[in-house]
């Protein structure tokens, strides 16, 4: 195991955060019906009630396949219904979207009291507000090109 501790603390960041997302995502979601990519569409739509798939997928910044994708799986297993028609798109969540959402929030819970064990609140503010400015600094970058 060291030489998997050893490789995961090389590996640049983005890659790092990344990787542990996605392990708590696997991990908290074990033994139910959904899936770890779920989990940021359930957020999204339950934030959101009433999104539409195009909204989602700018919100995300996934591709439109990608996210017809999930939102059909999410509709088929009954956890988000289309209340609109045609190719328009009202998603809400149902009764088992909002145990999906549960889980949603039990993952950015996990997420947050491990990356920040040992943090004191000003520092975690401090860590908010230059993320916050980092992503409009490359919001800024990429709207310039």
């Amino acid at each position: 195991m060291q030489a998997d501790s050893d490789a995961f603390g090389i590996m640049p960041f983005p890659v790092r955060m990344k990787h542990f997302i996605d392990a708590i995502s696997t991990d908290t979601v074990k033994d139910t019906e959904f899936r770890p990519f779920d989990i940021p569409f359930i957020s999204v739509i339950g934030r959101f009630d009433g999104i539409s798939q195009k909204d989602i997928s700018a919100v995300l910044d996934y591709d439109k396949s990608y996210t017809t994708r999930i939102i059909n799986h999410l509709i088929e297993i009954g956890a988000v219904e289309n209340r609109a028609s045609g190719k328009t798109h009202s998603l809400h969540l149902t009764a088992k979207g909002m145990t999906a959402l549960e889980l949603s929030v039990r993952v950015s819970e996990r997420i947050e009291e491990a990356m920040f064990r040992g943090f004191t609140e000003e520092e975690k503010n401090l860590f908010v507000e230059l993320t916050s400015r980092m992503a409009k600094n490359m919001s800024d970058c990429l709207s310039e090109m």
